[in-house]
């Protein structure tokens, strides 16, 4: 037997009902745990970060090559996997996430252009 198995027979139903348990606590424990990270903004950075790696933000697995093309489609599942978990957990947490990420790239190019020259700026 699989001494991470929460189950040991599949065919008894107080082993079968005490595995639902187990499993729907697991499931609330690492919402909580999302929901806690998705509820700071360094959190909320570090999620999208994660997210934009996986592709998960822009979906495209399409390369020349099958094999490179398999290994981008493997890294977006595991994005999507993240994404749908976020969803779950906190189903407004990727819009706040979109907000954050759009303030801060505002908040950036702003910067930017208050360095450049006035004459540049209207263009």
């Amino acid at each position: 037997m699989d001494p991470n198995a929460i189950q040991g027979n599949a065919s008894d139903p107080r082993q079968v009902k005490r595995a639902g348990r187990i499993e729907r606590e697991r499931a609330e424990d690492e919402a909580s745990d999302l929901r806690k990270v998705l509820n700071t903004p360094e959190g909320m950075r570090f999620v999208w970060l994660l997210l934009g790696d996986t592709g998960a933000l822009t979906g495209s697995v399409y390369h020349d090559n099958p094999y490179r093309m398999a290994a981008v489609a493997g890294v977006l599942e595991h994005g999507r996997k993240l994404q749908a978990r976020i969803e779950r957990a906190d189903p407004e947490a990727l819009f706040r996430m979109m907000r954050l990420h759009r303030d801060r790239e505002r908040r950036e190019q702003e910067q930017a252009d208050a360095v450049k020259p006035a004459e540049l700026v209207a263009d």
